[in-house]
């Protein structure tokens, strides 16, 4: 696997680590590998039905994740009532398109605490590889009224570790979506999250001119049942005691687990798709020979030497009969 650059101590610190709380936060290159996951997502070929349900083939790519599946890490109290969680995603031109489907036989909606489908998904300056210098982190939840909650902030460090976290894109990143409580087709209990989110803002957000083809990625879901928290599980990259101890001795620190990654097979914004040869400009556009001053028009007309001549004839014969006139009166002077 590559090896990946510049993951934030900020990231690691966001995930259970055994880092003191007094450590700052910095981007700092990471050398090791730590045999992070790549999943790579398709495009779609119609855009998802934005309506809380998620059929079969809506989305290019699907997986789903049962509780103790390899990759995944669970802090349940009890798995009974958990089954799983599907992830269907895609995308286009103009949308990162999400569902979420989660798997649980009781729902608590938004309150304290509530059920909800959480997302990270990170950006960087660079297309090598995803760090934590900028991402988003998004929870998904219903309110009490059976509306759609989308709480995403936008998280960005600097090269000194300085967090800044804004939710002045939130009404734009959350713009598009829609949730449900349905059953599958076990006729188990279900919520359901679907949401559009447009690559343009996350550009602007993060102040990139494009989005990378790598994306720094986890999910997770949190239960709540009869308005008691029962813990979480998600998809995050659960390292060894060894990928540990290698961090320790590269950063004097190491998380429990680091964040995956998904990477897109295709361009996905018009600042990466090249521009087609038509748009380029044709050569009809150049200045034909016909708009060039024709010869006749932008050099001197043949007549004009003759007129200069003529002109030079004229002064000399003023010249000479004013020699003349002077002649005559001195003569006269004379006499």
């Amino acid at each position: 696997m590559k090896k990946f650059a510049r993951i934030a101590l900020a990231a690691l610190l966001t995930l259970a680590t055994v880092v003191p709380a007094s450590a700052a936060a910095a981007v700092t290159p990471q050398t090791i590998d730590a045999g992070q996951t790549t999943w790579e997502i398709n495009e779609v070929s119609t855009v998802p039905t934005l309506d809380g349900v998620v059929t079969a083939g809506e989305y290019p790519t699907t997986r789903r994740w049962n509780v103790g599946d390899a990759g995944t890490v669970s802090s349940l109290k009890n798995d009974k009532s958990f089954g799983y969680i599907d992830v269907n995603i895609g995308y286009d031109a103009d949308y990162l398109y999400i569902g979420g489907v989660v798997q649980e036989d009781d729902h608590t909606k938004k309150g304290s605490p509530y059920s909800a489908f959480v997302f990270h998904l990170g950006c960087d300056m660079d297309d090598d590889m995803i760090s934590a210098r900028a991402y988003i982190e998004a929870t998904l939840a219903i309110n009490e009224n059976g509306s759609e909650f989308g709480g995403i902030s936008v998280i960005t460090y600097d090269e000194n570790g300085t967090q800044k976290k804004s939710w002045d894109y939130m009404k734009q990143l959350n713009a598009k979506m829609k949730y449900s409580r349905g059953t599958d087709g076990e006729g188990k209990a279900i919520t359901t999250y679907e949401i559009h989110i447009p690559f343009a803002v996350m550009k602007d957000a993060f102040g990139l001119d494009k989005i990378a083809d790598k994306a720094w990625f986890n999910f997770s879901a949190n239960y709540v049942a009869s308005g008691t928290s029962c813990g979480s599980f998600g998809w995050y990259n659960q390292l060894t005691d060894a990928q540990k101890a290698d961090l320790m001795l590269e950063f004097n620190h190491a998380p429990n687990s680091l964040y995956n990654f998904i990477a897109f097979a295709g361009p996905k914004t018009a600042e990466t798709t090249a521009a087609p040869e038509t748009t380029k400009a044709p050569e009809t556009t150049k200045a034909p020979e016909t708009t060039k001053a024709p010869a006749a028009t932008t050099a001197a007309p043949a007549q004009t030497p003759a007129t200069a001549d003529s002109g030079i004839m004229l002064a000399a014969a003023m010249m000479l009969a004013a020699t003349i006139a002077v002649l005559a009166l001195r003569r006269r002077e004379n006499h």
